[in-house]
């Protein structure tokens, strides 16, 4: 991913040459299924124990993965990059 990113911040920044033309970009966003968002974000699939992105739930066993706390903390930024 980090090739794509700096890819992306040079387009972005510089433009993209195109049959003598510069063409300007800006990227506003992704759209991804939940396996590539969770690869994107380096972040546990929607089947992990911790797999919530917004709050610390932790999932429990009941012959698969349930979240069953409806009020957990909210996930900080600095403790989402530590983990």
């Amino acid at each position: 991913m980090e090739d794509f990113a700096n890819e992306a911040l040079e387009i972005q920044f510089n433009g993209l040459a195109y049959h003598d033309k510069v063409l300007k970009m800006k990227i506003f966003g992704f759209s991804c299924d939940e396996s590539a968002n969770s690869l994107m974000k380096s972040f546990k699939i929607h089947t992990g124990y911790n797999n919530c992105p917004k709050c610390e739930v932790n999932g429990k066993w009941a012959g698969r993965v349930v979240l069953l706390e409806t009020s957990a903390p909210l996930r900080a930024d600095e403790n989402f990059r530590n983990n």
